[in-house]
């Protein structure tokens, strides 16, 4: 689905997250294709990522479809909307629809706290880096939320509830000077403390967030808990070693498709079931969801990341093979559970966690650490519009609506400094996304839609309407529907749920997780626009 990024060296990305692959939706590709054959001059090197006025991915692309893998070739040659036109004014209006001031009025009146993003800021950040009237923490990651060892320090900022500033460097293209002063190797992931000292390496960042950032009472002390207890250490230190020798060897880490590959080809499904079942037998051993008991611990945090990507990709690979099956692994299972229910590590779900969508895309994708090649899916989750058939990720994901609810209001108390900023619902805070950007995903979509802009408009509010008003998707859906269909005199009837429909169908696309926003709001993202599509 997606178009490669030239491994540097012959390889893909080190031990810590120097080299994050990344990739590009089919239908954004598609739009670029579009520019070049209607310009004539080849596609631009970088688009911005709509989703964020202060972001942009790298990619490179082809002009010819015989280079692109079968998704990317069949979008390729998908119809576009070129040969339906519009007969409306253009100051055509649909009852009922909101329009985005109305939208934005809902939206917390403090601006989000924006990651200072490298690729689109190449200058030095002064006022994040001046450190000579108590400097700020800061966390340096990787840009798209990828590097699994950058995602251990953020998860690990998360659960002591601190207060920082991100920068977003972008490991495939240019990093500025700076940042080699900063850091000299230029990696991620990267902290600035306060007293303006950087240091590297994720685990040594961990353990030094518990030195420099105590708990009151040295304990788990809920205000600020400690990731690595003193009682604990040695029990944490041994979980971390065991990591090296369940996982499979002579592998790489790489981001994307962490240890996956072996040489040209995917680990035999032997491999796999060992690591899962030394894992579960380890978690075992606690009373607890986690791995030395009740609470998440460095531990924990250690082996998310790639425990993480087995859950999604493993069943992309081979049949019925489920890292989540509590019937054969069920310790994992309730390690899996624990970590997008329990209240103190909602950061997680709520904005670290990537999703299936994007991981699944991401695996797709012509490889990294498997000699280049994308490897071969299983044949019923070969494309994007299947990703969904895998199991374990159905309405029950993370609980019941009302879970989720609660979820995102504990992650919003967790984060006092910043609940100010933050919508009510992670619904609202799917649809905030959309609203803050509209122009710029209007600018990208209509260009690939080739609808009318109003059209496109309309569209758009009414999506964004359904997934912000917190109806059941079925019945926002059914609104939406309603809503379209009470069109002025002289509308062409259809044209519009044909826009909302193919729009939704870019929305699911274009979007990344974590990128553009947590696991917890895109779940409630797709779960709207999948029912908006099916209505319209």
């Amino acid at each position: 689905s997606f178009t490669p990024w030239p491994p540097r060296n012959g390889d893909d990305d080190d031990d810590d997250g120097k080299m994050t692959p990344t990739f590009i939706g089919p239908l954004a590709l598609v739009v670029l294709l579009i520019l070049e054959v209607s310009t004539g001059a080849p596609a631009p090197r970088r688009i911005s990522n709509v989703f964020s006025s202060r972001s942009s991915f790298p990619f490179s692309s082809s002009s010819s479809s015989s280079s692109l893998s079968p998704l990317v070739r069949r979008v390729h040659r998908m119809p576009i909307l070129r040969s339906r036109r519009r007969t409306l004014s253009n100051a055509a209006e649909v009852k009922g629809i909101p329009s985005w001031d109305t939208l934005a009025s809902k939206l917390p009146k403090a601006a989000p706290k924006m990651a200072l993003d490298t690729a689109l800021e190449a200058s030095k950040p002064h006022d994040l880096l001046d450190s000579s009237n108590g400097g700020n923490l800061v966390l340096f990651r990787d840009r798209n939320g990828w590097c699994p060892y950058s995602e251990r320090v953020w998860l690990g900022l998360m659960v002591k509830r601190l207060e920082f500033d991100e920068v977003l460097v972008d490991n495939q293209g240019y990093k500025p000077n700076w940042y080699y002063e900063c850091v000299g190797s230029g990696s991620t992931p990267a902290v600035k403390w306060e007293d303006g000292s950087f240091q590297t390496e994720s685990l040594d960042i961990l353990y030094e967030l518990d030195r420099r950032y105590p708990s009151p009472d040295n304990d788990q002390n809920p205000q600020q808990p400690l990731l690595a207890p003193e009682h604990l250490k040695e029990d944490i230190k041994r979980i971390v070693r065991s990591f090296r020798d369940i996982f499979p060897r002579n592998t790489r880490p790489s981001s994307r498709s962490a240890f996956l590959f072996r040489g040209s080809g995917v680990l035999p499904r032997e491999e796999f079931e060992a690591t899962l079942d030394s894992t579960d037998a380890l978690l075992g051993e606690s009373k607890g969801p986690f791995f030395l008991g009740e609470k998440i611990t460095l531990a924990d945090i250690a082996w998310v990341p790639f425990l993480e990507r087995y859950s999604i990709q493993l069943p992309l690979l081979y049949e019925n093979l489920y890292p989540r099956d509590a019937t054969r692994w069920p310790n994992l299972a309730r390690f899996y559970d624990a970590l997008e229910s329990e209240f103190d590590v909602s950061g997680y779900y709520a904005r670290v966690q990537g999703d299936l969508h994007s991981w699944a895309k991401v695996l797709a994708s012509a490889g990294y650490g498997n000699a280049g090649h994308a490897p071969k899916l299983l044949e019923k989750y070969g494309n994007d519009e299947n990703f969904h058939l895998v199991p374990s990720y159905a309405e029950e994901r993370g609980g019941s609506e009302e879970r989720r609810k609660i979820l995102w209001r504990h992650y919003r108390e967790l984060n006092t400094n910043n609940a100010e900023r933050m919508c009510q619902t992670p619904r609202e805070e799917a649809a905030a996304k959309i609203i803050r950007n509209h122009a710029a995903i209007l600018k990208d979509a209509t260009r690939y839609l080739s609808a009318e802009p109003e059209d496109a408009d309309t569209a758009l509010r009414a999506i964004t309407s359904a997934i912000q008003n917190g109806l059941d998707p079925v019945d926002a859906a059914r609104e939406l529907r309603t809503a379209l269909e009470g069109r002025r005199e002289g509308q062409d009837d259809g044209v519009l749920l044909q826009v909302t429909s193919d729009l939704s169908k870019y929305l699911q696309s274009r979007i990344c997780i974590p990128r553009d926003m947590g696991a917890l709001p895109a779940f409630e993202y797709r779960r709207c626009l999948d029912a908006i599509i099916c209505a319209a």
